[in-house]
C-alpha cells in the first residue's frame, strides 16, 4: 500500500515515513475544548539522552556520528543542536541517583537520517560502534539498522 493513503475517518493527517514515497493518511482526533485547555506546546523541545560520563560522550557523538556537540554546562549537560528537529541534550544526571540508576530500553530513543545506509553502517563498523542483529541481519527492511552509543542506548539510523 505503498503511496497510497489510509483513510480511517473524516479528519486526516499526513504521517511521512522515511522513504518519501511512503505516506500513510491517519485520523486526527481533537477535541476543541481539551486542545485550547491544555497548555502545552504542540512540540518536542528536546530529547534527553542519559550517559555515564558526559565528556565522554560528548567525544562519541561528535567524532563517530559527526554531531555538532556543544561545550559540556553545569558540570553534566551537553547539549546538540541538529539541522532539523528537536536537540539532543547527553545529561550525566538525568536520574536522582545518577549514572548507576539509568535503564537501558530495548527501543530506540531516537532515529537519526542518512541518504546511504549501507555507507551508514561501514562508518559504524569502522569506528567499532556495536549494531544490532534481528534474525541474523542487521539492515532491517533494506533501509535501517539500530546501534548502541558508548553508554549503551540504542539508537536507529534509517534512510
Amino acid at each position: 500500500m505503498t503511496g497510497a493513503p489510509l483513510s480511517l475517518g473524516p479528519k486526516k493527517i499526513a504521517l511521512r515515513l522515511p522513504r518519501a514515497s511512503s505516506r500513510v493518511s491517519l485520523p486526527l482526533v481533537t477535541d476543541a475544548t481539551t486542545l485550547s485547555e491544555a497548555p502545552v506546546k504542540h512540540e518536542v523541545a528536546n530529547v534527553f539522552v542519559p550517559v555515564l560520563d558526559v565528556n565522554l560522550s560528548r567525544e562519541w557523538y561528535r567524532d563517530v556520528l559527526g554531531l555538532p556537540v556543544g561545550e559540556v554546562v553545569f558540570g553534566h549537560l551537553c547539549i546538540i543542536e541538529l539541522e532539523r528537529g528537536p536537540s539532543l541534550i547527553l545529561d550525566q544526571k538525568l536520574t536522582p541517583d545518577g549514572p548507576a540508576d539509568i535503564q537501558r530500553g530495548r527501543y530506540p530513543l531516537f532515529m537519526l537520517a542518512t541518504d546511504d545506509i549501507d555507507a551508514a553502517l561501514a562508518h559504524m563498523r569502522r569506528h567499532g560502534v556495536e549494531v544490532v542483529e534481528y534474525d541474523g541481519e542487521v539492515i532491517q527492511n533494506g533501509h535501517w539498522f539500530n546501534f548502541r552509543d558508548c553508554d549503551g542506548n540504542l539508537l536507529m539510523m534509517c534512510a
